[in-house]
């Protein structure tokens, strides 16, 4: 049966891949709404759409788009598309293309062939275009422009402005070959007399991953596949020809949902990174027609520039071709046009469009002449007077032999001199030293060691834990190389938040030495999985007369940890503050620590300077996989603030910064700020997103962040009825509630609030939480405020729920603290004042579920607050629906009810239906399940 649902699974991503139609247009929503808009405009003028891309981009995804739209709404369709071969035919663009001859037109086609002169064809595509208007609409649509005959040209230069007044739309796209071609020519006229220019760039790296799940049939990806889906340059033509690629060999599994990468043979990957694999037959034979459309040079610039590397210097190219750079100046400006090279122009050097381009080209290099040409650039680089810098070391490294003991020293070597300031450099000579030795060679898993540490630096961390799951054991017990790669792992384990895997990793290792990697990793997982045990070691550490700088600073760190989970927050401050030093252990920041306590502790300001601090440090020790933190831990800091725009441009520039690699227990802070803000926002899919982000994030038990985030996902979504389950879970656990209540200065009072009336028992218990937490801290304002704010709901107490709205400096807190003080107020005057408070909060923290709510009582009470505002919108489309028909349109794609939607908004289910059918009329759909699917890729 197993089996059996496995060949189905992998059934289902093959005939997705084949199928685009079944896929949706991810990433170009906004395209497909200005050329829908331009389609259905009743007014005269110019309406061209000029889309511009490079291969593989979209562009004919979007004419097709095009052409379904412009079917489905009856307007007639005039379909073309330029061929290179076909170039110099007139009219070849329109002949290959769609076009069927109407009656009619054959009097104004030539008969003889010396008769097929430039105002004969114009007059033929004249009559074709007004034979097709007819009492209707058209759309002419040219694909591939670069390539189209002159007289396609010179057509479009004149019957776009002389059809002006008629209903005819123009949607042409061409690739950006080169400045002076004749189709840019007309594309630059076109654009100066108003038409719609549409440059369609890469796709963003989350847009891509979503392509890969459409193309797999749904399934997420492993980390090797994700490799390689970052790795494309957001091109989804190239996602989808490597995707099929590695299904039609079937070098792709997908188990239970996950797509796993699986090896050249079929059998397991061997846990070396994916890029110094083959790359499928039919990816390199996508990349082989690119080059092939270059003329000569540019070619062979483009296979010589694969040998030197992703970046390399012109004259270098220049020297292993023998001619000067001068004479390659033809050549770059085609790859660049091509899109197979870059440039910018603060850099002297070229590069690859991406990795997955550069490996295509240099595979498909025949195997012999690829060695020689690394050879040649080697002594190239020697000559030039450099022959210990690292792309010598890898130009050497290419042209090696297998088994060659010397070089395979060399190499590590090399690795390890550059891996402080190159790590990158030093990933790629470790890998290749390890290629090159036997499988069973004593050296590989001292080798492998190498390459782990560097990985370190810079990612995937994944691939860390694969290298030591495939090699560790095939060392004798106790090796210190395997001791070395397993510690490596460990660490890994321990930046993605796996605590006990990374104690399991180093087991006895741990309790040695305690200068070395294996105790100092011990220490740090301990201070996360068993706090008690980690505060004893640091205790002990620190005591010693006589113990190291870097060691008493790393067990200071670990003892701050561990006094903030026993709840004594001051003494974890001091703690962490003595831990400061100028040379930190490498995978923990003393700063990093001192800004997030702070931040808990709502000491804003001197967070944010901290947090400036670990940001120069951490970027000086070229860690890629930690310059990410500060702004991880930054979107935290904003988002308590109040400033939830901030704190998303935090959480994302955090997270982009090392992509697949960014340590697993601070990725949560950004997702918990990213979901909390869309709860806020009331934006059900984006909040569920993140959440399932979270998760994984937890690490080995819930953590409290992912535990807060779900609860309270569970009381905004649709299956609100399961919220009690939800808390008590919460509540069940003491070390969890615990940890929810000190980690987030409003979560007591909200869970109190929820609980009052379902489980008063457990309503108590979170009080009784607070107030310990409190009792420990009586220094500490915000945890006061906290309690205060607690026990002020349960016991109706207004004085302590004024205390709260006062010490609170959480905005959403406070604003909480105002909206419960209304109830309790003595009058509606007074009830109205306190809502007009938690209202000015909630909205400068973007809280617009809760607007809601206080809008709703202040009506109530009589007083009416203005919340809309006047725009210039769009009269169809996406961006024409209001604030408010969005978040029904959010709520409906996330299956809720109009009646589980009016009560969450606050408005009544025949306001809601009325909403729902303007959505309805303004997207062109007429259905929920229309709805969803839009929604989906509006988001």
């Amino acid at each position: 049966m197993q089996k059996m649902k496995r060949r189905a699974d992998n059934r289902t991503a093959r005939r997705i891949v084949s199928n685009p139609s079944n896929r949706p247009f991810r990433g170009r929503s906004r395209e497909v709404e200005i050329i829908t808009e331009k389609l259905h405009t009743a007014t005269s003028g110019t309406r061209v759409v000029l889309v511009e891309g490079a291969a593989g981009s979209g562009k004919s995804r979007l004419l097709s788009e095009s052409q379904r739209i412009g079917r489905r709404h009856q307007l007639g369709i005039v379909h073309g598309r330029g061929d290179r071969t076909l170039q110099q035919i007139p009219l070849s663009s329109m002949l290959t293309g769609t076009v069927r001859f109407a009656p009619g037109l054959a009097e104004v086609l030539p008969t003889d062939a010396a008769d097929w002169s430039y105002a004969r064809h114009l007059n033929w595509m004249r009559a074709l275009i007004s034979d097709r208007i007819g009492t209707r609409r058209l759309v002419v649509l040219i694909d591939d422009l670069q390539w189209a005959d002159p007289v396609t040209l010179l057509a479009l230069r004149v019957l776009p402005h002389e059809f002006a007044g008629r209903a005819v739309t123009w949607v042409l796209a061409r690739r950006p070959e080169t400045d002076g071609d004749a189709a840019a020519e007309v594309f630059g006229r076109l654009a100066a007399a108003g038409a719609e220019y549409l440059l369609l760039e890469g796709l963003d790296t989350g847009l891509m991953h979503e392509v890969a799940a459409d193309l797999l049939g749904g399934s997420t990806t492993d980390s090797r596949i994700s490799t390689l889906v970052e790795g494309v340059g957001g091109n989804p033509a190239l996602l989808e020809g490597l995707l099929d690629g590695l299904l039609e060999e079937g070098r792709v599994a997908v188990r239970d949902g996950v797509a796993r990468l699986l090896g050249p043979d079929g059998g397991e990957w061997n846990g070396i990174p994916v890029w110094t694999g083959p790359l499928p037959a039919r990816f390199r034979a996508i990349v082989s027609d690119l080059v092939r459309e270059l003329d000569p040079e540019a070619r062979q610039l483009v296979e010589i520039g694969a040998v030197l590397g992703t970046t390399f210097v012109p004259d270098e190219a220049a020297e292993m071709i023998q001619t000067s750079a001068g004479a390659l100046l033809l050549a770059v400006r085609s790859g660049i046009s091509a899109g197979l090279l870059t440039c910018s122009d603060s850099d002297d050097e070229l590069s690859f469009s991406c990795e997955a381009v550069r490996r295509g080209v240099l595979q498909s290099i025949p195997a012999p002449l690829r060695t020689a040409l690394h050879r040649q650039y080697a002594v190239v680089l020697a000559e030039r007077g450099n022959p210990q810098s690292d792309a010598t070391a890898l130009s050497l490294a290419d042209g090696a032999r297998p088994r060659d003991a010397a070089t395979i020293g060399a190499l590590r070597d090399a690795a390890e001199s550059l891996m402080p300031t190159r790590a990158t450099t030093a990933v790629e000579l470790g890998l290749r030293a390890l290629d090159l030795t036997g499988e069973h060679d004593p050296e590989r898993v001292q080798v492998a060691g190498t390459v782990a540490r560097a990985l370190l630096r810079v990612g995937p961390l994944s691939q860390v834990v694969e290298l030591s799951e495939h090699l560790a054991h095939r060392a004798p017990a106790g090796d210190a190389s395997a001791t070395d790669l397993r510690t490596a792992s460990a660490t890994a384990h321990l930046l993605e938040g796996r605590y006990w895997r990374a104690l399991a990793e180093i087991g006895d290792a741990g309790g040695t030495d305690l200068r070395g990697d294996p105790a100092l990793v011990t220490l740090s997982a301990l201070s996360h999985a068993d706090p008690p045990e980690a505060e004893r070691r640091a205790r002990a550490i620190i005591a010693h007369p006589d113990v190291d700088p870097l060691v008493h600073s790393h067990a200071s760190v670990c003892l701050a940890r561990a006094r903030w989970s026993a709840g004594h927050l001051l003494e974890a401050l001091h703690f962490a503050r003595s831990a400061v030093t100028p040379t930190p252990v490498w995978f923990e920041s003393p700063l990093l620590l001192v800004a997030g306590l702070l931040t808990e502790l709502c000491e804003f300001d001197e967070a944010r300077s901290v947090l400036d601090e670990a940001d120069s440090q951490l970027r000086s020790g070229s860690v890629t996989v930690l310059e990410g933190l500060p702004n991880l831990v930054r979107s935290r800091l904003e988002f308590s603030a109040g400033h939830s725009d901030a704190a998303i441009a935090a959480a994302e520039a955090g997270l982009a910064a090392a992509p697949g690699s960014e340590p697993g227990r601070h990725a949560s802070l950004a997702h918990r700020s990213l979901a909390l803000a869309a709860l806020r926002a009331d934006q059900l899919t984006a909040a569920a997103a993140h959440l399932e982000r979270l998760r994984p994030l937890a690490g080995d038990e819930e953590s409290a962040t992912c535990a807060w985030v779900r609860i309270q996902f569970t009381a905004a979504g649709p299956s609100r009825s399961s919220l009690g389950t939800a808390i008590e879970s919460v509540c069940r656990d003491p070390k969890l509630l615990r940890a929810v209540v000190r980690e987030d200065g409003g979560a007591a009072a909200w869970l109190v609030r929820q609980l009052m009336k379902v489980s008063p028992a457990n309503a108590r218990t979170v009080v009784e939480v607070a107030d310990e937490l409190s009792s420990a801290n009586p220094h500490v304002e915000v945890v006061g405020a906290a309690a205060a704010h607690a026990r002020g709901l349960l016991d109706s107490n207004a004085d302590l729920l004024e205390e709260a709205a006062g010490n609170h400096r959480d905005v959403w807190s406070a604003a909480s603290a105002d909206e419960d003080l209304a109830r309790l107020a003595a009058s509606p005057e007074r009830a109205v004042d306190r809502l007009d408070h938690a209202l000015a909060r909630y909205k400068e923290c973007g809280a617009t579920l809760d607007m809601a709510r206080v809008r709703r009582r202040l009506r109530r009470l009589g007083v009416r607050r203005r919340h809309w505002t006047y725009e210039q919108r769009p009269t169809s489309g996406w961006n024409s629906l209001t604030d408010t028909e969005r978040q029904v349109s959010e709520m409906v794609a996330c299956g809720l009810t109009n009646r589980q939607v009016a009560q969450r908004m606050y408005l009544s289910p025949h306001t809601i239906g009325f909403h729902l059918r303007q959505i309805y009329r303004k997207l062109g759909i007429r259905s929920r399940v229309e709805l969803a699917g839009r929604n989906q890729v509006e988001s």
